[in-house]
């Protein structure tokens, strides 16, 4: 599939919603044509064919559609004009100009030299290719903004209505009012459309009656495909991608692009559960990238907590919501602002902090529950992180106020711990000792022992506000508004590793052991899995010296035999320049060449390094010299157009090596010249 994302042309898989690759600088929009060839139009007024033609436009473009047969190009202007372009060429065919408002939708007849236009005008005009001219216009009450093509039959769809015209009258045969606006279109075999409501209907061909409809998003459906197969591919307004079968049950779904994490929890060992600031919840496997929604909220989801199979979620709604996976058990109404942190227990409460400084409890419960067990003023400031002890006993809460507060069960206060300079995001209990972790808008993460509310150590390094901390085996990982991630030995305070992946807010955090090892994510404009490799890096180090210490016994050894060619390629292979100096000059032309057969043909990236560096020494040209001309016997200049700098530099010595050679060799003329002159001259008696 292909989507329009800042500024550029994602061509990614439908089988996992892997990025496959990106077209175009600036787009502002593009179409693709049926050999799957993008054609976009960018912010420098320019149309480009991915095949490589491009052309500037006469006008600022909307709309493009390419004709069946890959031949025309039509593009729809804010000019009120309509341009059909000759592919392959950028040679204009048609202009016409006959709307009175930009051109909202285009659309090829599929097997005639026909083209249909809709405009803000209210207008849709039919023209003739062939004949240069507008054969028909079609007025409206509304703007038209979609348009297909379908037994011989214009479907238009204007606000919630979609309306069949015959191709012979003209005339309207059919229409279908849908609840909500329609929002995207698609013609084949049938008539798909979706609706701002995120519903999609299946309309008949023959009297456009809604056989089937389904939502499957809260968000309105922007643009619809249809596969070989019959499955519909819809995107929704927040890049989620939904793959939809024949009776409009869905298949499955991605994200294409994220906007914001919000908050990240893992929910097993290939499962998370991510909040992408969307009304939307995901859960995602993150072997196949393929996601179910959690749909309920009427606003953004900020904040999430899982346990096992169950899930809670806060909103900006002012509500908490509890879910097993995907389907929705129970509603919390209370709060009068932004839900900010939710704690699911593992017993039968969920405890919510809000930006209305409030901390709630509330019974498990099936439906909707509008009075929250117990209620407390808990801050001064917003809550930031509410989070339960190890024992689920016990309620720690966070605030901008810069207070960590520790509550029970019934949200009796029972102490507060004081130290950060300013607010406090996050906070984290060590799985095994009795220590609490935190976070600050004061660029530090404080470690508390928990008997004694003391503040044990300070982990200071970060630039930026501190957002999230975790712990993970044998240290703590933290990450910051500027997108670094950061793992500390909080034994020690010392920072042992900087994560670069982000260049955004990193709001979510977490980590899960897998395979015995800690799998970490975290999310900001994207989601991204770190994976433990210590060991495996330490063991690769490791196995790699030893094969170093062995080729270095072999050097000698072939050296001590007198195998110069065994003991130039294993010097070769170490990068021990100095030793294959040394070996190459007491080679013969002969075995010289046998050595750059040998070499060129998997370590030439190597041999050109060699050779440039030793060229700009005039003691080692000389060998440089050799081995280059040896090189060029063999490579062709194709092979050699990736090497354009190593290239470059040996040339520029090279000239300057020629320069010396030919002043010597005037020199020498010189020297001959003036003693073949003294021999003329008559001897001294």
């Amino acid at each position: 599939g292909w989507s329009l994302f800042e500024g550029k042309v994602v061509n990614f898989s439908l089988a996992d919603g892997k990025v496959l690759s990106e077209e175009g600088q600036d787009v502002k929009c593009f179409t693709v044509n049926s050999k799957e060839q993008v054609i976009t139009y960018s912010e420098d007024n320019m149309l480009r064919e991915q095949a490589g033609s491009e052309w500037k436009s006469d006008s600022v473009v909307r709309v493009m559609k390419v004709d069946p047969k890959d031949a025309l190009l039509a593009t729809g202007g804010s000019d009120n004009s309509v341009r059909v372009y000759q592919l392959g060429h950028a040679y204009l065919t048609h202009s016409f100009k006959q709307h009175k408002g930009p051109v909202l939708a285009l659309a090829f007849h599929p097997s005639e030299l026909l083209l249909v236009s809709a405009s803000s005008d209210y207008t849709v005009k039919v023209f003739d290719l062939l004949k240069y001219s507008c054969v028909k216009t079609l007025s409206f009450e509304n703007s038209v903004r979609h348009l297909g093509f379908l037994n011989k039959s214009l479907i238009t769809c204007m606000n919630n209505q979609t309306c069949r015209w015959s191709l012979k009258t003209w005339k309207l045969k059919q229409s279908y009012k849908a609840e909500n606006e329609i929002t995207s279109m698609q013609c084949s075999k049938r008539v798909v459309v979706g609706d701002s409501g995120g519903f999609i209907y299946l309309l008949s061909p023959k009297n456009l009656e809604a056989k089937k409809h389904r939502q499957v998003s809260s968000f309105p459906i922007v643009s619809l495909s249809t596969l070989e197969n019959g499955e519909i591919i819809a995107t929704n307004e927040e890049f989620y991608v939904f793959c939809i079968g024949k009776k409009l049950n869905i298949s499955y779904e991605f994200i294409g692009h994220v906007d914001e994490v919000t908050d990240i929890k893992w929910m097993n060992d290939t499962n998370l559960l991510v909040a992408l600031n969307s009304y939307e919840a995901k859960l995602v496997d993150t072997e196949t990238s393929k996601v179910s929604s959690l749909r309920g909220h009427s606003d953004n989801i900020l904040c999430v907590d899982v346990f096992e199979d169950y899930i809670a979620t806060g909103s900006k709604d002012q509500s908490v919501k509890y879910w097993k996976l995907t389907e929705m058990v129970g509603t919390y109404y209370g709060h009068t602002n932004d839900v900010t942190c939710v704690a699911l227990s593992r017993r039968n409460f969920i405890v919510s902090g809000s930006a209305d400084q409030t901390l709630k409890v509330w019974e498990k419960a099936q439906g909707t529950t509008e009075s929250a067990s117990y209620t407390c003023m808990a801050h001064d400031k917003d809550i930031s992180v509410v989070k339960l002890s190890p024992d689920h006993k016990a309620i720690y809460s966070a605030s901008e106020d810069k207070k960590i507060k520790i509550w029970s069960r019934r949200l009796e206060h029972k102490g507060t711990l004081e130290g950060h300079r300013r607010g406090v995001w996050d906070l984290c209990f060590h799985p095994s000792e009795k220590i609490l972790a935190s976070s600050s808008g004061d660029m530090t993460i404080k470690l508390w022992e928990l008997k004694t509310g003391t503040c044990i150590r300070t982990l200071e390094g970060h630039t930026n506000s501190v957002l999230k901390v975790c712990f993970i085996t044998g240290g703590v990982a933290s990450s910051s508004s500027d997108g670094l991630i950061k793992i500390w030995n909080y034994k020690s305070g010392a920072c042992v590793e900087t994560l670069e992946g982000h260049t955004n807010k990193v709001w979510g955090l977490c980590t899960r052991k897998v395979g015995g090892k800690d799998t970490l994510a975290s999310g900001a404009a994207e989601v991204k899995l770190w994976k433990d490799v210590k060991e495996e890096v330490e063991e690769q180090e490791l196995t790699q010296k030893r094969e170093v210490v062995k080729q270095e016994q072999n050097l000698a050894n072939y050296l001590k035999a007198g195998n110069l060619h065994e003991a130039a390629i294993v010097a070769f292979g170490l990068g021990r320049h100095e030793k294959l100096y040394g070996i190459l000059t007491e080679m013969s032309p002969k075995e010289l060449t046998v050595f750059v057969d040998q070499v060129v043909q998997e370590g030439l990236d190597k041999l050109l390094v060699n050779i440039r560096d030793w060229n700009a020494f005039k003691k080692f040209s000389n060998l440089a010299q050799k081995l280059l001309s040896e090189l060029f016997e063999r490579v062709s200049w194709e092979n050699l157009s990736g090497y354009t700098e190593e290239l470059q530099a040996i040339m520029t010595y090279s000239q300057k090596h020629y320069s010396r050679f030919e002043k010597l060799y005037k020199e020498a003329f010189y020297m001959e010249h003036v003693l073949n002159d003294m021999e003329v001259l008559p001897q001294k008696r």
